[in-house]
Formats: C-alpha cells, structure tokens, sequence
C-alpha cells in the first residue's frame, strides 16, 4: 500500500526533494510559533491570523510564494528595517525572536545584493529571476 514515485534517474534526488521540503515545513512551523506566541502574549490573535489567513487564502501557494520573493527582491531593506521592530518588540517583551533574526538577516543578505536597482525598481516576474540574479551576484563576488 506504499506509495512509490520515482523521482529520477540520479541518486540521491528524493533526499534532495525531502530535506529541502523539509526547510519549508520545519521552518515554516518554528514562524507560527513565533508569531502565535506574539500575538498570545499581546491579545491578538484572531486580528493576526484573520489578516494572515486574507493573504495566504486569496491565491495559491505558487502564486503568494512568487508574489512574497519577487516582491521582497526589491523592498528587502525596508523589510528587513521593518522585521528590526517586530524583533525590539518581541525582546521588550522577553519573547523568543530566533526566527525573526534569521529572517531580518535573510534579508539584509537579498538586500545586498542590490535587486531594487538590477531589475530597476520593478518587481520581476517569477521568482526564479530573484534566484538568478542572487546567483550572478554571489558569483560575483566571491
């Protein structure tokens, strides 16, 4: 009854496919804790999650996903500026922020990388151009 799907030719493919799964679906579940715990502590809840929920349930995943990455490429630093208050207030208020800082730092990283300015102001059409040019430029420059 065990549901097989061959994955390719070359060993080690489903590995890959698992374990890259994997940073979604673990990480994604240390961000709801996160944010739960947050929004908990500060009596939020259902106003957070209601505005959450609006955003992931008004398209598919591949479309939210490519519209999250194509749009951060160019607004990272902002972003990663805007992420530096949830962190001060989670630690204000003695709240775990380790995947807060991951994510600020995910970003200060994209933002080097100077997307705004390669793509000219305008956000890319499909997230694979993101990976591209953060490819270019780290090959760049090392």
């Amino acid at each position: 009854g065990m549901n097989i799907t061959k994955v390719s030719e070359k060993p080690g493919d489903a590995s890959a496919v698992k374990l890259i799964r994997s940073i979604y679906m673990k990480g994604v579940v240390a961000l709801y804790l996160e944010l739960l715990e947050a929004s908990h502590e500060f009596n939020v809840e259902q106003l957070v999650l209601d505005s959450i929920s609006e955003t992931l349930d008004s398209k598919s995943f591949r479309e939210t996903m490519n519209r999250l990455v194509t749009g951060t490429s160019i607004h990272a630093l902002r972003r990663s500026i805007e992420l530096d208050g949830s962190i001060q207030m989670l630690e204000a208020s003695n709240l775990n922020s380790v995947m807060s800082k991951a994510a600020k730092s995910k970003l200060e990283t994209l933002a080097s990388f100077n997307l705004k300015e390669k793509f000219k102001g305008q956000k890319p059409d499909h997230w694979l151009d993101v990976i591209k040019a953060c490819k270019e430029d780290a090959a760049v420059n090392n």
